[in-house]
């Protein structure tokens, strides 16, 4: 039967746009994705914690970091190939098997956590005097217990979808790990491609591209009825909610922007184009990851843009010094001022600084050493 082609694209124009979306673009952004999720972490966890808005944040970070993370793994396999193309394969054989169902099931439970998010901040503009009490912490973690759950569950028959063989290479006399499908997959082929065409890709996607539209709707025409100016004295909490709410509402319309696309293609693919061009498939391929990733990224510069307790906080956690009249009381005086980076990575370590205390970060890195040390000591 003879292929579709979509885009006349050659074996070559393919290597060079898989070459630069994995080594140019895919590289920089996971490790940008992996940078800023972590500076989130930090700054979201100097923050009230019993609150809801802050604990799926904070678990959305979370989930973000570790695809970020995951998704470098996925990306050097390319530069590696331009080094050893056969250790390349052997490699990125074991990295799918490893790590390609925890790095989808990371981003599948994100896009059911945005859902959820849309849908608890239009309940929080639509009944703002009834949302602390429908939502509360404790339901909060349970909720997120359930959306890793259900994020986790319906991919579960790709465990048992692919394993690894060794194939000999007579031409130039090398052995690499090539990926197969089991017999699992084989003898229930057809019933796996309908599950992952209608079941996993509508619940995964289709659903929360659905929810989070509706969400968002409720949410922008509510706002709209709402005059901030004209709010009295005290509904002051319900200026920061507000504030709030136009934050998550751009994470929830940048994550719908991203899937919309993403999810379109696929479903073309899947449902119309039953012999498909391989380069085109690669392509596609190719575009999902690159414009998840920049979900995965985008958040923290939306949160500091408009979030001022988000700027606030992390300006306290990287702005070395605390003050003009700080002094150190060891003999490392000043040299703490110059390596802000402790400053991010022991953010604990200068909460005495700011008190204006005679130690720096690197006495309060050295006081911790030694009482580690002293712990181990005495166990």
């Amino acid at each position: 039967m003879e292929k579709y082609t979509l885009l006349p694209i050659d074996d070559y124009h393919m290597w060079i746009l898989e070459l630069f979306f994995n080594v140019a673009l895919g590289i920089p952004l996971s490790v940008l994705g992996v940078v800023v999720n972590i500076l989130n972490l930090l700054v979201l966890s100097q923050h009230n914690l019993k609150e809801t808005t802050n604990i799926m944040l904070l678990s959305l970070s979370s989930l973000d970091l570790f695809y970020s993370f995951t998704s470098i793994f996925f990306h050097v396999a390319s530069l590696i190939e331009l080094i050893d193309p056969y250790f390349a394969k052997t490699y990125l054989t074991f990295i799918e098997l490893v790590l390609r169902m925890p790095n989808s099931m990371s981003f599948i439970i994100t896009i059911f956590l945005v859902t959820a998010i849309g849908i608890e901040r239009a309940i929080a503009v639509l009944f703002p005097f009834h949302v602390s009490r429908i939502f509360t912490p404790y339901r909060a973690k349970w909720m997120l217990l359930g959306l890793y759950l259900f994020g986790s569950v319906p991919i579960c028959p790709y465990y048992y979808s692919l394993r690894y063989r060794w194939e000999f290479i007579p031409t130039v006399s090398k052995t690499v790990a090539v990926l197969t499908a089991t017999d699992f997959y084989i003898n229930n082929f057809q019933v796996i491609t309908d599950y992952v065409n209608y079941f996993v890709n509508n619940t995964t996607t289709t659903v929360p591209i659905v929810l989070i539209f509706i969400s968002s709707t409720l949410i922008i025409f509510q706002l709209n009825r709402i005059k901030t100016n004209e709010l009295s004295n005290k509904t002051s909490r319900l200026k920061k909610e507000i504030k709030v709410v136009k934050m998550l509402l751009v994470v929830c319309l940048v994550s719908f922007m991203v899937l919309v696309p993403v999810h379109v293609l696929h479903s073309y693919l899947a449902y119309y184009l039953k012999e498909l061009s391989n380069n085109f498939y690669r392509l596609v391929s190719l575009l999902a990851p690159a414009m998840y990733q920049v979900n995965a990224s985008v958040n923290f510069f939306i949160y500091i843009t408009m979030s001022s307790k988000f700027a606030e906080t992390y300006k306290s956690l990287v702005y070395w010094p605390p003050s003009k009249d700080f002094q150190c009381s060891l003999s490392c005086r000043g040299i703490g001022r110059q390596l802000k980076i402790f400053r991010v990575l022991f953010p604990a370590g200068v909460l005495a600084a700011n008190q204006k205390s005679e130690s720096c970060v690197l006495c309060h890195l050295i006081n911790l050493t030694h009482g580690f040390s002293l712990k181990i000591v005495s166990m």
